[in-house]
C-alpha cells in the first residue's frame, strides 16, 4: 500500500465523482494513509467538517503546509 500526498490548491472544488473514487474499495486497497493539501484556513475547516461525518477507509488528514503533510505521513509510515 502507498501513501498519498494530493495538493489541491489549484483546484478546491471536489466533484462527487473524485469523493466517490477517493472512497472506493479499490483505493482503499492500495492506499494506506492520505495527506489533503488545501489553501487556507477555511478548506481547511469545510474539509475537517465533512470528513467528521465520513469517515474514510484509511487514516486521512488535511494540511495547509506541504511540510506539515509530509511529516505527517512520514510519522504514520515510522508506526506501521
Amino acid at each position: 500500500k502507498h501513501s498519498l500526498i494530493v495538493d489541491v490548491r489549484n483546484n478546491p472544488k471536489s466533484t462527487n465523482e473524485a469523493r466517490a473514487l477517493v472512497g472506493s474499495l479499490e483505493i482503499a486497497s492500495i492506499t494506506s494513509s492520505m495527506a489533503l493539501i488545501v489553501e487556507g484556513f477555511l478548506s481547511r475547516l469545510i474539509g475537517n467538517f465533512y470528513m467528521k461525518f465520513n469517515e474514510g477507509k484509511y487514516p486521512t488528514k488535511i494540511f495547509t503546509s506541504e511540510e506539515d503533510a509530509i511529516k505527517w505521513i512520514n510519522s504514520l509510515e515510522f508506526c506501521e
